[in-house]
């Protein structure tokens, strides 16, 4: 049996002679190490020598590394929170952010495509009704309503093509910036409000629906706390695994070192999150959309149609926009990181030693 101990969280390891020499990843933090050939015995203690205390304002060797200060015990109640999310990490892994993440990213590029589809099928519409449209966008004639709508459904394609773009450029930064932090103690308790927060929405969800006069407002109500909760639950599973934003645990970190971590844990945290807010958004924004053209169709107005559709036009184009604006802002942050250290010579000390 081979024991050694993770390059990354210090959580011991065992595994069997077979695997010596070769690479593993720790149970724990899912770091990738290198297994020892053999079990490394203990050096035998040398015996103690008197060390002369250091002059008045002497300083500290450049090799001397501060000791890693262990955790305060917690009370009871607090003990058995911690034993919860300890228990609940492994289950909201990276593995299912991810999976879940792709899933909701697929939805909102060719939700974009769906949208921008239903606008022109409103601008058909719009163009067929006698109504007369009077609203924000659109002046009477009709004409004026359906130019609007067709331009909103290719802008709908250029905020399809910005969402691609910067999620693929947001997958590079969070994989080749790497960042740390000293404890998971504030990243869990930041876990425990938004799992909490969750649960508060999805009850305000059903308490809500009870009040419901039909079926369908049921339906739409319990979508979208279902919708709102589940990705809250999600944004938690990052702060119980902050290895999926590429930043791992340092416990001999500073308080600098905390502060930086968090700060990138936040920027990370919006970069990663945003095409899943987004793809949930839009596709309550196109079943309400299809249901205001059923509506129209039935009343043979094209009074409400471009009002709507422009909105939510504009509204899923304010949000893509917002998720350039935050890959911006990471970005910026991380030049702003990058230079800090190198005024200062700072060492980045998640960057692998030579």
């Amino acid at each position: 049996m081979i024991k050694f101990k993770c390059s990354n969280c210090g959580t011991e390891i065992r595994v069997d002679d077979e695997y010596a020499g070769k690479k593993g990843r720790c149970p724990h933090c899912k770091a990738v190490n290198d297994i020892p050939a053999a079990a490394v015995s203990p050096p035998p203690p040398e015996p103690a020598r008197a060390v002369a205390a250091p002059a008045s304002g002497a300083r500290a060797t450049r090799n001397s590394r501060p000791r890693e200060t262990p955790d305060a015990p917690l009370p009871i109640p607090a003990a058995q929170i911690d034993m919860l999310v300890n228990a609940v990490r492994p289950s909201l892994s990276q593995r299912l952010f991810e999976a879940v993440e792709k899933i909701g990213y697929l939805v909102g590029v060719y939700g974009f495509l769906a949208v921008a589809v239903l606008a022109v099928v409103a601008a058909i519409i719009l163009a067929g009704s006698d109504t007369p449209v009077r609203t924000r966008w659109a002046r009477p004639p009709a004409s004026p309503g359906v130019t609007t709508l067709v331009i909103m459904a290719f802008l709908m394609l250029v905020a399809q093509y910005v969402l691609a773009k910067i999620r693929s450029a947001s997958l590079k930064i969070v994989r080749t910036s790497p960042s740390s932090i000293s404890s998971r103690n504030l990243l869990d308790c930041i876990a425990v409000l938004l799992l909490l927060g969750s649960v508060a929405i999805l009850v305000r969800a059903i308490v809500d629906s009870t009040g419901a006069t039909d079926a369908k407002s049921v339906v739409a109500i319990l979508a979208n706390g279902l919708l709102y909760s589940a990705v809250l639950v999600l944004t938690g599973s990052l702060a119980l695994n902050p290895e999926a934003l590429n930043i791992s645990v340092q416990p001999q970190g500073s308080a600098g070192t905390e502060a930086l971590g968090l700060v990138s844990f936040i920027a990370k945290l919006g970069i990663r999150s945003a095409p899943l807010v987004i793809g949930g958004m839009i596709v309550i924004a196109a079943v309400n959309l299809v249901r205001v053209i059923m509506a129209s169709i039935e009343l043979k107005s094209g009074l409400p149609l471009v009002g709507f559709a422009a909105a939510t036009c504009t509204m899923m184009i304010g949000l893509t926009l917002g998720y350039l604006l935050l890959y911006v802002v990471c970005l910026f942050y991380h030049l702003f990181v990058d230079a800090v250290r190198a005024l200062f010579k700072i060492r980045d000390n998640t960057a692998p030693e030579r």
